[in-house]
Order: C-alpha cells, then sequence, then structure tokens
C-alpha cells in the first residue's frame, strides 16, 4: 500500500514539476496572493461524484497540476456565480437605508454581522410602526455581482427560494431583483429549479434520475461555489486517474478530458451555449424530453439536449431584442460569425482562465479585432490618431430590457447609429409572444414539433387554451404509444389543469397516462389531488394516506392530505397535517393561513392569531387573512389592534370592500 502511495506521488510529481516550468516560463502568470492554492493529498483518496452527475471532483483537484490557470479562473465571473454568504465576499453597501418598493409598499434591507446575512421585510402602518415583519437567514449568493447579485435561502429538505431584494453593482445601490418590479410579485416565494442552477452553479451530487424535470426541486445542503473547471471540461475523474496511473502518454492524458477549443465549431460553441444561449427568458425553451436537466456534457451538441425557442415581441422590433443573457444569441447573428462559417466563437476572444484587466480591456479586444480585420477603418483612415477601441463603436454597452438597472456589453458586432442612447433608463415591458420559432434546427417530426412548443407554452403561460392545444397535440401524436419517455409532456398537461382546478380534466388525464403502465408518485399525488378537487374523499385517502408514508420532501402532499381531514371534520389531524407541509415549505402561505383556521376551530385562539400573522409576514395581500385575524382580536377585546390590521390590510388589498366593511362595524 505505501508502494502503491508513494508511485501515485512520483507520477503526479512529473505533473507538478512540468506545470511549475511552465509558470515560471509565463509572464502574463495572474497575481496568487489574493486566492488560496488548494492542496491535495494524492496518497488518499479523493472524491469523485455519482448519481445523477457522475465522474466530476473537487476543483481543488484540477488546481493541483492547473494552478495558474485556477488562480486566473477565479477572478472570472463564472467562478463566483454562486456563494455561500462570507465576509470576503461581500461587495455590498450593508449600512444603506432600508430600500422602499412604493408599487408593493414595503421596505427591504440585507442586514450584516460577520460572514451572516439576514434578509428583512417589512410594512408600516399607519402610524409608521413594523408590521408584517418577515426575516430569514440568506444561505446562498447567487451572480458573480459584476452588474448584480440576489440572496437565497434554503429549506430544510433542500429547496431553494430567490429573495426580491438584489444588489446592482453598477449604480452601487439596492433594488428589486429581476421580475419583482411590480406590485403584485411573488414575494418570499420564488422556487429556484434546476434550470436556474445549472447555468449558475457547478452541478450537484444527487442520486441517479432525481434530475427529471417532474421531480421534486430539491439541493444538498452542501453545493458546489462558482460553475468551476468541470462544466467547460466535462467530468475530471477519468482524466486525474489517468494521470496518476503512471503509465498513460501524453495523449491519453489529454484524451481523458475536454478540451473546447479542439472540438468542432459546433460542440465547441456548445460548451458556451449550454449557458450563454437564451433567446428569450419570458419564453425558456424545454430541455428534450428523454434528457435529464444534468445531462449535459462538454463535447456534445447542445441542440441533442436543449431545444432553444425563440419569440417575436409585439413590444420590441427584433433587432432592438436586448437581454442580459443575450451574449450568445446576439453574436450568433454578427455577420463576423457568420461569415467566418465556424472559425470565430466565443473563445477566440475570451480566455476564461484570464481576467483583462480593466486598463487593457480596448487594446486587448482591439487586437482580437485587428487579427481578421487588416484592413484600413473607413471611417478612421483619413484621422490623425485612429481610435484605440474597436468595442465601444461596435459591441456597444446596452440597458438590458428584462434587468432595467443593468447595461451588457451588445455582443452583436456591427455598426450601431445610436450608441449615445442605448444606455438609458428604460420602463420594464412585459413581452407580448406574437409568434415562437425553433433557433436551430432539430429533427422533430411535425406532431413532436407542435407538442414540444405546446410544452413551452403551457410551462411559462399556463392557460387554459395553451393546455387545450397540448392535449389535442398530444392525442394526435400519441406520444406514449411512441416512447414511454415523452411522457413529461402529459405531466405539463396535468399540472395545468390542476392549476386552473379542472380536476375532472386532470382526473382523466392521469388516468390515460396511468393505464399506459407508466408509474411515478408525481401521478399518485396529482390524482389524490384531483379527488379531493372534486370531493372524492374515499377515493382520496388511500393515495394520501400512502404518500404520507413514502414521500417526505413534497408539501402539497400534506397539504391535500389536510384538506382532506378537513373534508372528513378531523381538524386536529387536518392542523398537524397544515404544520407538516409548513415545516417542508416554511413560506408557503396557504398552510399558514390554514393552521389559523384550524386553530380557531379548535379553539386555540393564541395559535390562530400567531398563524394569521405569520400568513400575512409570508403575504401581506391575503384579505381573508387580515378578516379573521381581526375578528379574533375583537372577541379578545383588542380592538385597537383590530382596527390597527384592518386599516393596514385595506391600503394592501386591491379587492378591501369587506375590510372596510369590518372596519366600520367596529
Amino acid at each position: 500500500m505505501r508502494f502503491l502511495a508513494s508511485m501515485l506521488v512520483f507520477s503526479l510529481g512529473i505533473v507538478l514539476f512540468a506545470n511549475s516550468f511552465v509558470a515560471r516560463a509565463d509572464a502574463t502568470k495572474p497575481d496568487t496572493e489574493s486566492v488560496s492554492i488548494p492542496h491535495v493529498d494524492f496518497s488518499k483518496p479523493f472524491h469523485v461524484t455519482s448519481g445523477a452527475a457522475a465522474g466530476y471532483v473537487e476543483d481543488k483537484v484540477c488546481a493541483t497540476c492547473h494552478t495558474q490557470k485556477y488562480v486566473g479562473y477565479q477572478e472570472i465571473g463564472m467562478s463566483q456565480s454562486f456563494k455561500k454568504p462570507a465576509k470576503r465576499h461581500f461587495i455590498e453597501d450593508f449600512n444603506a437605508k432600508p430600500f422602499y418598493h412604493a408599487p408593493s409598499k414595503r421596505y427591504y434591507q440585507i442586514k450584516q454581522q460577520g460572514d451572516d446575512l439576514t434578509f428583512v421585510r417589512y410594512q408600516k402602518d399607519t402610524n409608521g410602526h413594523v408590521i408584517n415583519l418577515f426575516e430569514r437567514k440568506i444561505d446562498y449568493i447567487i451572480g458573480s455581482g459584476n452588474k448584480t447579485r440576489s440572496y437565497l435561502y434554503q429549506t430544510e429538505v433542500g429547496e431553494l427560494f430567490m429573495l426580491p431584494l438584489s444588489w446592482y453593482s453598477d449604480t452601487q445601490q439596492w433594488e428589486m431583483s429581476p421580475g419583482f418590479e411590480k406590485a403584485d410579485h411573488i414575494g418570499v416565494s420564488r422556487q429556484i429549479t434546476r434550470e436556474c442552477m445549472f447555468c449558475h452553479n457547478a452541478l450537484p451530487e444527487v442520486p441517479t434520475d432525481s434530475d427529471w424535470h417532474w421531480q421534486p426541486q430539491v439541493f444538498p445542503h452542501e453545493l458546489p461555489e462558482g460553475t468551476g473547471c468541470q462544466r467547460c471540461h466535462g467530468p475530471g475523474a477519468n482524466h486525474v486517474s489517468t494521470v496518476l496511473s503512471g503509465k498513460a502518454s501524453l495523449d491519453d492524458i489529454h484524451n481523458a478530458i475536454i478540451n473546447p477549443a479542439k472540438l468542432e465549431p459546433k460542440l465547441r460553441d456548445s460548451v458556451c451555449f449550454q449557458c450563454h444561449m437564451l433567446p428569450s427568458v419570458a419564453m425558456t425553451g424545454p430541455r428534450r424530453f428523454e434528457r435529464p436537466e444534468y445531462s449535459f456534457r462538454p463535447g456534445q451538441y447542445i441542440n441533442d439536449y436543449l431545444l432553444h425557442i425563440d419569440i417575436t415581441d409585439a413590444n420590441v422590433a427584433p433587432e432592438d431584442r436586448f437581454e442580459i443573457n443575450h451574449h450568445a444569441y446576439r453574436f450568433t447573428q454578427s455577420s463576423c460569425y457568420i461569415e467566418s462559417e465556424g472559425e470565430l466563437g466565443c473563445i477566440n476572444c475570451h480566455d476564461v482562465h484570464k481576467k483583462v484587466p480593466d486598463e487593457q480591456r480596448a487594446s486587448y479586444f482591439k487586437a482580437k479585432c485587428l487579427s481578421c480585420h487588416e484592413e484600413a477603418h473607413p471611417v478612421l483612415e483619413n484621422q490623425a490618431a485612429p481610435l484605440d477601441d474597436c468595442v465601444s463603436c461596435h459591441m456597444p454597452q446596452r440597458r438590458t430590457q428584462d434587468v432595467i438597472h443593468v447595461t451588457m456589453t451588445d455582443h452583436k458586432i456591427g455598426i450601431h447609429t445610436n450608441v449615445d442612447t442605448l444606455t438609458a433608463p428604460v420602463t420594464k415591458l412585459e413581452p407580448v409572444i406574437e409568434a415562437m420559432n425553433w433557433l436551430f434546427d432539430n429533427d422533430l417530426s411535425a406532431s413532436k414539433q407542435k407538442v414540444y412548443k405546446a410544452a413551452t407554452l403551457t410551462r411559462n403561460l399556463p392557460t387554459d387554451n395553451y393546455l387545450n392545444a397540448l392535449q389535442g397535440e398530444l392525442l394526435s401524436s400519441n406520444l406514449i404509444a411512441e416512447d414511454q419517455a415523452q411522457v413529461q409532456p402529459y405531466f405539463d398537461l396535468i399540472e395545468g389543469r390542476l392549476k386552473l382546478g379542472q380536476y375532472a380534466q386532470a382526473e382523466n388525464a392521469i388516468k390515460y397516462v396511468l393505464s399506459q403502465n407508466v408509474s411515478n408518485f408525481r401521478l399518485q399525488q396529482w390524482l389524490a389531488m384531483a379527488y379531493v378537487g372534486q370531493n372524492k374523499l374515499t377515493e382520496a385517502k388511500p393515495l394520501l394516506d400512502s404518500l404520507m408514508q413514502q414521500v417526505d420532501n413534497v408539501p402539497d402532499i400534506p397539504l391535500y392530505y389536510g384538506f382532506l381531514l378537513v373534508k372528513q371534520g378531523k381538524n386536529a389531524q387536518a392542523l398537524s397535517a397544515f404544520q407538516q407541509a409548513c415545516d417542508i415549505r416554511p413560506a408557503m402561505v396557504t398552510c399558514w393561513y390554514y393552521q389559523g383556521v384550524m386553530n380557531e376551530a379548535l379553539g386555540d385562539l393564541t395559535g390562530a392569531v400567531d398563524a394569521f400573522k405569520q400568513t400575512l409576514s409570508v403575504d401581506p395581500s391575503v384579505a381573508n387573512a387580515y378578516l379573521k385575524l381581526a375578528n379574533i382580536l375583537v372577541n379578545q377585546n383588542n380592538h385597537s389592534e383590530a382596527k390597527r390590521y384592518l386599516q393596514h390590510g385595506i391600503e394592501q388589498v386591491a379587492d378591501n370592500t369587506r375590510l372596510k366593511q369590518a372596519l366600520q362595524s367596529l
């Protein structure tokens, strides 16, 4: 055993010596003073991931041999895309006064104490006192902070949620997070999905098959921090093992890892496009139904994994559409990209292992342009002193239409005649989608194309018309009979029916899928929900009894079990079920509200008051919570507090007629 360990260290030493020789010869090596160089003891086993994202190693393993590239990468935004809060990472002004969002009439603040961050949201009543206070420890920071960063909290079962306040680096101020600008935003309940995390972080270690689209959106409590080396180079365990074998040739070592620069153009670009190609955030293209969400690997063609959908927007001309993640989308529209016929790619200009200092950016990128454009500039050839900056004119900064507090580089290389106006403040316009088109060619049959488009509409804009279209396309194409891996669009259909309260139609769709010998706990869950919605309690109970024993990380299961028990008059058991739902998802407003209802029915008025106050802490716009809370407070002879909540509720609730009537009756 000692001999084997010695050989491993000796083999590694050869690689380290070669690497250090190259590093000493590199006159442009990054400054390593601010970066801690990790150390790995290769005489001991190192961790290799298993499960849905198998074969990955920690970045510190890569850093052992590729030290300079590792150090340089730490200065790139991608490496800082996801972090636990730590004082050394903070760039925000935590001493700023609370941010007031007038449309929702709420105050927001993030407080710092050492390495810890706490999100605080509250309102003020008519006397200026704090009301509807919500506080939550921040578990993760998402976004590099080069332009903006946002904040997440994680529940006990592993769900992640985005908070409504973000830091914007360009303006050095707090503003609402993207998508939270309106009065009726989703509050503290915007769930982060695997699709979100796919581009913001390295892949986590999770069980095989847990990353299918309809599996619970839960994450380990220990997550990678930053996208890491292997999102571009692929799983590294085989590469490291090949090196440590001591028997491999240099070619064997190189062939055991992906080098994007050596891939054919469409595969090279796919490495970048896995995250940086997003034609429309409002109409996100789906993964292919047969692909789990963590299944893409560098070296694969992106269109075999993800179907990119482009849109036409009635509010914005096609040539003016510009979103925060439009780097590749705009770049591929450039004449430079098109006419190069695959020669020009993202990595021709961007070295992700090295940050270009700000003072060198203009000359650095000018040199990249001049590597192709050797002819004299037609505008500048008669000037005594040519400009040193190609990018400011041909790839100007522009205001993004989806994240309105940010400006980004427009990667559509060309002649821009209105550069001076492109960074002006804008008002966010919700897209009016007139048409959907595939961005790239695909191999789908006509019927499958219709199914994918209908499923995309349903996921992004779930309305009855889209669900009817999806149902028609599914039945006409008979996808389940073709391939049981194509069951996922039926799940879209079923969930959409349930959201719209179309319980009988949902039941029919579920039973059709079950008749095709498809088994999945979601089908059992949704069938139980459809039964409860139709008051078919006898049919629902055995399903929910079984699910309560088998599934412990899906809050809708105890929630609907509680609804079932309420209908059976079992209030104490229903209260326990609602409490269990809140334990799984603490910011689930429905379970807090029904805890209040059950406590009141059981005579626990103190518990009811606490639950209704918690309801309003999570969502200050719930009219029934104000009414029930005020009624209990009146019965407790606490008229002043009842009046306080009713007066505040009148200002918060759109349909406040009942609140006004209750206030008048005090």
